[in-house]
């Protein structure tokens, strides 16, 4: 795998570290776990001026691109938010988006393309404000939608002038001293039971996924739904929005290793395809290291508070020591966001005609540069060289 200079830099760096790997001191224990982000859009896919929103394809998780019918929802950029962001007009018509259910556990979406079962928790963050300039919006903000049916809104609720929630048959709740002519992180968490949701909302808290008392603690009817849309209306000024992701409690976890065949027939120094599943969703932009062992799986190298499911070995030695260099099992790289990448896996050189190889990896997150997950269990393959 090509890498910049500079990434090379950190990786090499931070894999030096491994020489490290049994000093409980080097790694500190992970943070608390939080739910998996399954869906992403941050609109840093703009370039530059103005562009539709309508067909917009970035961010990751989606079932398929924004689908507005309206010219006047837009991706751009300025002087607001950090970056790009969706502006959307005033003229009460969504902005639609529907998430791809591929890594959603069963009990958190149903059959028919709907999410929310009774049992299952969900988190939505987006960034919002009213935009400046013809008549201050009513209203503006995200909705949870059911076909062509709202069944709960979070953000600036009409009449109000203030951040808060709604459902269908339900006055607005809101949350008073938050201005929405100020940019403002809305972080919700709903607990999906039988009858009534509870919702609780943050208003720019300093956690992704905070545990402290929220600004507000309410409920919303009973829904399920199956789209996420913008909205606003009841003015010309529209509302801004960035840094949308939803997270949930329960997620598919496809096998963490898979080769491209359990037996490699070539010359020494060949390289193998490996399909490596990080993580699906929550260890975005971490580094990996997809090492090899020829000593089995047990009894496995510690790594506190891990344990890699490979035996530790003179490849495995080589590797850490020396992680850059050309002939040796290491490959590396940055996750991407949806956990799962295809890597070019260099086979170690002057090894015997036959032999039985494992794999595994190990995740660093680069701001902490804790270990954050190993791969459970490794992969196993027969390389027979001619």
């Amino acid at each position: 795998m090509q890498l910049t200079t500079k990434l090379t830099a950190q990786l090499t760096t931070r894999l030096r570290r491994l020489a490290l790997l049994f000093s409980p001191l080097f790694f500190a224990s992970t943070a608390q776990a939080r739910f998996p982000d399954v869906c992403y859009e941050d609109f840093k896919a703009w370039q530059a001026g103005v562009e539709a929103l309508d067909g917009h394809d970035a961010g990751g998780g989606w079932l398929a691109q924004w689908f507005s019918g309206s010219p006047e929802h837009v991706v751009t950029g300025g002087d607001f938010f950090e970056d790009g962001y969706a502006h959307i007009a005033g003229n009460d018509q969504p902005a639609v988006r529907v998430p791809n259910p591929f890594f959603w556990n069963s009990s958190v979406a149903t059959s028919g393309l709907e999410f929310a079962t009774d049992g299952s928790s969900m988190w939505f963050s987006f960034r919002s404000r009213r935009m400046p300039g013809g008549t201050p919006s009513d209203y503006g903000g995200l909705s949870l939608a059911s076909g062509t049916e709202e069944r709960a809104f979070i953000g600036c609720c009409a009449g109000t002038g203030a951040w808060g929630v709604q459902s269908p048959g339900q006055l607005a709740r809101t949350v008073p001293g938050a201005s929405v002519d100020e940019e403002t992180l809305l972080v919700t968490r709903i607990d999906y039971r039988f009858g009534d949701e509870r919702l609780r909302l943050w208003i720019n808290p300093t956690e992704a996924q905070p545990d402290s008392p929220p600004n507000l603690d309410t409920t919303v009817s009973d829904h399920r739904w199956d789209a996420i849309r913008f909205q606003a209306g009841g003015g010309t000024s529209g509302f801004g929005f960035d840094d949308l992701t939803i997270g949930v409690s329960e997620f598919n976890a496809p096998p963490d290793l898979e080769l491209s065949t359990p037996v490699i027939v070539g010359s020494n120094g060949v390289p193998l395809a490996v399909r490596a599943n990080f993580a699906p969703y929550g260890h975005a932009d971490d580094l990996y290291v997809v090492m090899c062992g020829m000593s089995g799986a047990g009894p496995g190298t510690p790594l506190p508070p891990h344990q890699i499911p490979l035996n530790l070995d003179s490849i495995l030695v080589r590797s850490i020591a020396n992680p850059m260099s050309i002939g040796l099992s290491n490959s590396i790289g940055t996750v991407p966001f949806d956990g799962t990448t295809v890597v070019q896996h260099q086979l170690p050189t002057s090894l015997p005609e036959t032999i039985d190889l494992w794999y595994a990896f190990l995740l660093f997150d680069p701001v902490s540069q804790n270990v954050t997950k190993v791969s459970d269990p490794s992969s196993a393959c027969t390389v027979i060289y001619f």
